[in-house]
């Protein structure tokens, strides 16, 4: 059985959706070389199966499929049980199924030894060696400051911009490049949550694997994370990866590998020192009051339930860190824009009140 799937991980990022709206005769004629094919398309996108019915005839069947679910559209089980009327739940690994043939736009309409590549920055896919490099990547991405190159699902690899000469096997169709300000706890927890939401629940160490990912994440970036939580993680990986029943576990396995072998001093720092060195966790963030903008009025005293904030009329007031919970009332009170947030560079303020040099 032949299907051409026109999903897509990333339902803003719909390479086929694309291709077919910049030249739809060249897709079309690409198309046309697959025989009896049942195409797969995002469900009410009846602009995308109008232009493929004209293009392939009677010869094809469709089929819509919910794009809110992305990442199991690339498993020929899923696709088959999909074009049965059954849940897209996989049954096997990627190429382990012979009744199904699955062809992609980003193969089809492309050179040999080419596919087609959305790298998230970009507002259109670009072209690249199905064996391009990191250095490849940033060439086409443009972006100033880059820490880290992702290849999303099913390859799953986190990257060190550092590694510019490696060689990757292009098995993804969207990429995304983290610069300097990006957090790499953050980002491993939202591709955890992302992988946990598409897990059908049908092993255990595919989703129980995932929901720990995305519980452990969760808690590092949200300042409960527990010096022990990294071990797990690092324990938890090559099981998914070896006993998960499709490539979702396996995918985030090497997410989660590759995220704490590149990255996983950052991710440290976040239970080590407290701290997220990026300075984009929000819970990691501090307040502090400028000795220079304070007037001394005291309404972010009145401000604060939670008595955090050493002061008295006049004098330039202190915020007591251990007890501020960082809810941001004092901010709404000062009329002087003297209170500013920190993450891994602190401000210099005194250790107790002092007289106010502005009033």
């Amino acid at each position: 059985m032949n299907i051409i799937s026109f999903m897509s991980v990333r339902p803003e990022k719909n390479i086929g959706r694309y291709l077919i709206s910049t030249d739809a005769q060249a897709l079309g004629q690409k198309l046309a070389t697959v025989e009896n094919p049942t195409v797969v398309i995002p469900a009410g996108d009846t602009e995308l199966k109008a232009r493929l019915q004209e293009l392939l005839g009677a010869a094809a069947s469709f089929v819509e499929a919910d794009a809110s679910f992305g990442y199991v559209y690339g498993n020929e089980t899923a696709l088959l049980a999909l074009t049965r009327g059954q849940m897209p739940v996989p049954m096997a690994r990627r190429g382990q199924s012979s009744a199904v043939t699955l062809h992609t736009p980003a193969h089809l309409w492309a050179d040999e030894h080419k596919r087609w590549l959305w790298i998230d920055n970009l507002d259109a896919p670009c072209l690249v060696s199905d064996t391009a490099t990191v250095g490849d990547i940033l060439a086409q991405a443009g972006v100033s400051e880059p820490k880290a190159v992702y290849f999303e699902h099913p390859d799953g690899r986190m990257l060190d911009v550092a590694q510019t000469d490696e060689i990757i096997p292009v098995d993804c169709e969207w990429v995304r490049v983290f610069t300097q300000k990006d957090c790499m706890a953050h980002a491993l927890a939202d591709m955890s949550a992302r992988h946990f939401s598409e897990c059908c629940g049908r092993c255990v160490f595919g989703y129980e694997g995932a929901h720990q990912s995305r519980v452990i994440t969760n808690d590092i970036i949200n300042k409960r994370g527990k010096s022990a939580d990294l071990a797990l993680l690092r324990d938890l990986a090559p099981v998914m990866s070896t006993q998960s029943l499709c490539e979702l576990g396996t995918s985030l396995a090497t997410t989660i590998v590759t995220s704490l072998e590149h990255f996983g001093t950052e991710i440290e720092a976040h239970m080590g020192k407290k701290q997220c060195p990026s300075g984009a966790c929000s819970a990691y963030m501090t307040f502090h009051i400028m000795p220079s903008l304070c007037t001394g009025c005291c309404d972010c005293v009145d401000a604060c339930e939670e008595d955090a904030i050493m002061s008295k009329k006049g004098f330039v007031h202190v915020i007591d860190q251990k007890a501020c919970t960082a809810c941001g009332a004092c901010v709404d009170a000062c009329d002087e824009d003297a209170i500013i947030t920190a993450g891994a560079e602190k401000p210099r303020t005194p250790p107790r009140p002092i007289p106010c040099k502005r009033r």
